[in-house]
């Protein structure tokens, strides 16, 4: 039996990109274009950011020939394999986001270190990574925070390689689109806001103000976000049924295949369409639902794994080049056991990040029309 050469674990690899990719965003909505109602949501976007983040080459370890020799990523470059562009476009994301986060929660890590011992005393320190101001706190630097947000939010956007390192592979006929760079920012974007949104509502909720839980749970963000995806998939759909003879067969095993319970039900209906359909229909009834929104935010969640799975398998389908099409398209067991262990693995780090970092020290704090005091 021949199974499909990117499977599950590549699948996850693009998943966690596109969580990370979408909490980011949903934390520079507030910090970057200064949107009052995602206010709230700041600190859980920007720790979702980085947790996804860091957990983005775990499952590719596992699917290397050599796994001892996994660091070899990080650093190889090649300007004309964007395959190879992972390595450096990550690791400047990731400095940048935590280094933002380091003037993002300045203020809140000096009081959480002033009263912390321990562990938790010893990692806010490492984290502050200045010495402690004694006395009053000064504010945070502005120029550190925007110029690292803003530098770290463009990394975000050539998160779009995703796309087009699938998109030079013209042996595989349903990848090769110019389309892709843009469907993998925009299920990224609203998988991860979907993400921060059912984060909020677990934990900050039933303590947030009634006007502010009712301004989140009415935005319109996400349900717009899904309706644009669903019109590029209208288009993408259109578009390849007038290609070749190899990518309307392509395209079919998503469509009506052995995919389609996956990709189209799962992935687009159940998982983009009655989203949207809920959100919208949550934002104009005179009292908006917690349950009803948190249920769309997990189907959200499990369109963007089935749409992943269904794009990333199914372009494989068919074999390559004329060689030998695999046999099945669905994971090993042991395949589902390393996923599940991957998340079982993010859920211990958003247990300590969530242990380490001052998240519930209030909302967001608001941009300062100027600071009076020396920066930090």
């Amino acid at each position: 039996m021949t199974t499909v050469e990117w499977g599950l674990p590549v699948v996850a690899k693009y998943l966690f990109g596109g969580l990370s990719l979408g909490a980011f965003v949903t934390y520079y909505l507030s910090q970057g274009f200064g949107v009052k109602s995602f206010r709230p949501l700041a600190k859980l976007a920007w720790i979702s950011a980085a947790v996804f983040g860091l957990a983005i080459p775990i499952p590719i370890f596992s699917h290397l020939g050599q796994p001892g020799r996994w660091y070899t990523l990080l650093y190889s470059f090649h300007w004309t394999s964007p395959m190879s562009w992972a390595g450096p476009i990550l690791i400047a994301y990731l400095v940048l986001v935590l280094l933002n986060g380091r003037f993002f929660f300045y203020e809140d890590v000096v009081r959480a270190y002033r009263s912390a011992t321990g562990v938790r005393r010893t990692a806010l320190r490492v984290l502050l990574i200045t010495k402690p101001p004694e006395g009053s706190i000064p504010p945070s630097s502005r120029v550190g925070l925007n110029v690292t947000g803003l530098a770290a939010f463009v990394c975000v956007l050539f998160f779009g390689y995703t796309g087009l390192e699938l998109g030079i592979l013209q042996s595989h006929p349903l990848w090769a689109n110019p389309v892709n760079p843009v469907m993998f920012l925009l299920t990224g974007v609203f998988s991860g806001m979907a993400w921060v949104f059912l984060l909020w509502l677990a934990l900050s909720a039933r303590t947030a103000p009634v006007g502010e839980k009712a301004a989140l749970l009415r935005s319109p963000a996400l349900p717009a976000l899904l309706a644009l995806f669903l019109g590029f998939n209208g288009v993408f759909y259109v578009s390849l049924a007038y290609e070749s003879p190899e990518v309307r067969d392509a395209v079919s095993v998503l469509a009506t295949g052995e995919l389609s319970g996956m990709f189209l039900w799962l992935g687009i209906v159940a998982g983009t369409l009655v989203p949207t359909v809920l959100l919208a229909a949550n934002a104009v009834v005179r009292t908006s639902r917690g349950a009803v929104a948190a249920l769309a935010y997990v189907l959200v969640l499990v369109g963007a794994f089935a749409q992943k799975y269904g794009f990333v398998v199914g372009g494989q389908a068919l074999g390559t080049g004329g060689g030998e099409a695999p046999t099945t398209l669905w994971p090993s067991t042991g395949a589902v056991v390393e996923f599940l262990a991957i998340l079982a693995l993010l859920y211990f780090l958003f247990q300590l990040a969530l242990w380490l970092s001052p998240w519930s020290s209030g909302a967001a704090p608001a941009k300062p029309a100027a600071a009076k005091e020396a920066s930090a």
